[in-house]
C-alpha cells in the first residue's frame, strides 16, 4: 500500500544540534493513511553530508531533498555490503539511489504547493564546506575498507 505524505509546509528555523544553534528545514505534511500531520525537521548542512558521504551532485538537489524526505524509510544498514564505509563510493552512491527508488514506490511526497522551493532556493551546490568533507569521507572510507581488508 502506498502512503501519499502531502506536504503543507516548509518553514526555516533553528535548533540545537551537537550542543550549537544550526539552522533547520522542518518540513510539515499529512499522511493519507493516518490523516495525521507531521514534521520532518533536519539541518541545512544534511546536503552537504550526502554530498561528501555518497557523492551525490550537489546541483541535483530535488534527488538531494527525496534522499533526506525518505530517510526514514529507507532500511540502511551498517552490514549491507553498499554501506557508505564498505563500499567503492559507486557501489555506495547506487545502493543509496536503489534504495531510495524502493522507497519511493511506497511512499510518495507531493508538494502541489511547491513548499520545498524555499529549500531548493537557498541551497548552494557550490558549498565551500563540500570538497573538504568529501575529502574527509575517502580518508574513512580507505582506512576502514583497508581495515576490512577491502583495499
Amino acid at each position: 500500500m502506498t502512503t501519499t505524505y502531502t506536504i503543507f509546509q516548509v518553514l526555516n528555523g533553528t535548533a540545537i544540534l551537537r550542543g550549537a544553534e544550526q539552522p533547520v528545514w522542518m518540513v510539515s505534511y499529512i499522511r493519507s493513511d493516518t490523516g495525521l500531520a507531521h514534521t520532518h525537521g533536519f539541518p541545512h548542512e544534511i546536503f552537504v553530508n550526502l554530498c561528501a558521504e555518497y557523492e551525490h551532485d550537489p546541483h541535483d538537489i530535488d534527488t538531494l531533498i527525496q534522499l533526506v524526505l525518505h530517510q526514514p524509510h529507507m532500511d540502511i544498514q551498517h552490514t549491507d555490503d553498499d554501506f557508505v564505509y564498505k563500499a567503492t563510493i559507486e557501489q555506495a552512491r547506487a545502493g543509496h539511489l536503489a534504495k531510495l527508488a524502493k522507497s519511493q514506490q511506497d511512499h510518495v511526497y507531493v508538494d502541489e504547493g511547491n513548499h520545498l522551493d524555499a529549500i531548493r532556493q537557498q541551497h548552494d551546490p557550490a558549498d565551500p564546506r563540500i570538497a573538504p568533507r568529501c575529502e574527509k569521507v575517502r580518508q574513512v572510507r580507505r582506512n576502514h575498507r583497508r581495515n576490512l581488508g577491502l583495499a
